[in-house]
């Protein structure tokens, strides 16, 4: 368990899957229910539930950013016809 934990720490390859999803993949803390499960498929709990605080690898600036792209394209005047 300590070598899995060392790679996820340092990526120093492919990120392990989690097995028990009823435990926190940080602290390994029980969380029964009240887990949250973020989209780099991993499930946390309270304390470790935010992205920053367990260094999450989705990329979700790039995902806003083609999201705002594709909604600016839409939003474009019509050509005033003139009569």
């Amino acid at each position: 368990m300590v070598k899995l934990r060392a790679v996820h720490r340092f990526n120093l390859g492919k990120k392990p899957v989690q097995e028990h999803k009823n435990r926190c993949w940080v602290c390994s803390k029980k969380i029964g229910i009240t887990g949250f499960e973020c989209r780099c498929r991993y499930t946390f709990c309270a304390a470790h539930r935010y992205m920053e605080q367990h260094d999450c690898s989705y990329d979700i600036k790039s995902l806003h950013r083609k999201k705002l792209k594709k909604d600016l394209e839409e939003i474009r005047a019509s050509k005033v016809i003139k009569l």
